[in-house]
């Protein structure tokens, strides 16, 4: 139905107004998007625009599936270097000046997060649950007690209980502010963190 409403509206040349709950036919039908909630425009734009730079941690997880994945934690500056701290692990970042102990939530696409071998990771998590879907696996891991997914190549060799090394481009890392949960202007830097067995 989808391929078919998007064929009439290239035939017709015509604006058409189109209101769903699915995000992904949001994505997939519009050349323009807008972000409703309770009544209010949280954001608009093109659909890879709204994606890429989502403007809230309410638009991030909206936009996607599965949605983003995100991790509590807390900024700390030091001699000019900033990080921020979640469970046993800390990415440097750069950007806006912010309060020490400010809590941050970062978010990662499950798409976005790559396998790395254990020195250059990002984080480590342990497999609880693998969904094979044929084209892509969607690997539920634990860090701590936070769930994250991660969508992976189809012909990895995983299992429950594994532990997975993760990275992920930095640019690709979005941040977000934990009481308002609106988009931060940070970047994460290129030095990864340490890892855990």
């Amino acid at each position: 139905m989808r391929t078919q409403i998007k064929r009439l509206h290239t035939l017709l040349k015509t604006t058409t107004i189109y209101v769903t709950h699915d995000q992904v036919e949001a994505m997939t039908l519009a050349d323009h998007i807008v972000i409703l909630k309770d009544g209010v425009i949280m954001q608009q734009g093109k659909p890879v625009t709204v994606y890429e730079r989502p403007i809230s941690r309410f638009v991030g997880e909206f936009i996607g599936s599965p949605k983003m994945n995100i991790f509590d934690s807390r900024l700390t500056t030091e001699n000019g270097v900033s990080e921020l701290h979640f469970g046993d692990f800390a990415l440097p970042v750069a950007g806006s000046v912010h309060e020490n102990g400010k809590a941050i939530e970062i978010g990662i696409r499950p798409e976005h997060l790559i396998p790395c071998a254990r020195d250059e990771a990002l984080f480590s998590a342990r497999i609880d649950v693998l969904e094979p879907l044929g084209s892509d696996t969607h690997a539920i891991c634990l860090l701590d007690k936070t769930e994250i997914t991660a969508r992976l190549a189809p012909d990895l060799s995983l299992q429950p209980g594994q532990v997975l090394h993760f990275t992920a481009d930095a640019d690709k890392i979005h941040f977000f502010d934990a009481k308002t949960g609106d988009r931060l202007e940070m970047t994460a830097m290129p030095r990864v963190a340490q890892t855990a067995s």
